[in-house]
């Protein structure tokens, strides 16, 4: 079976910048807390918090390279600000955002 590009790392835009690239480990590295903290948030509904994470992320991803990950963070806010009762529409959106963040790479 081939893989696709949801099985690819996500480099940043800025991988051959020697000087972003602690700053791309770092983000790489805490990942998966961001994760955590978005599923978790997500688990307990707190949507408030859930936002605030994710629009963080939506910053810190295109200040690190990574314009997906800003693209998808902001379709994961649009969908808590104007449909906030859409569970559904809500939860795969931050489905999508998790699995670009999780293919992230330093």
């Amino acid at each position: 079976m081939r893989s696709g590009p949801q099985d690819e790392p996500l480099i940043s835009d800025f991988s051959d910048d020697a000087e972003m690239a602690p700053l791309i480990e770092e983000f790489a590295l805490e990942m998966p807390e961001n994760i955590d903290r978005m599923l978790s948030h997500w688990r307990k509904q707190e949507m408030t918090a859930l936002r605030r994470t994710v629009h963080q992320l939506r910053g810190a991803g295109g200040g690190y390279g990574f314009p997906s990950i800003t693209e998808s963070a902001e379709s994961v806010e649009q969908q808590i600000d104007t449909t906030p009762d859409d569970l559904e529409a809500i939860g795969k959106a931050l489905d999508e955002l998790i699995q670009l963040c999780a293919r992230v790479a330093a």
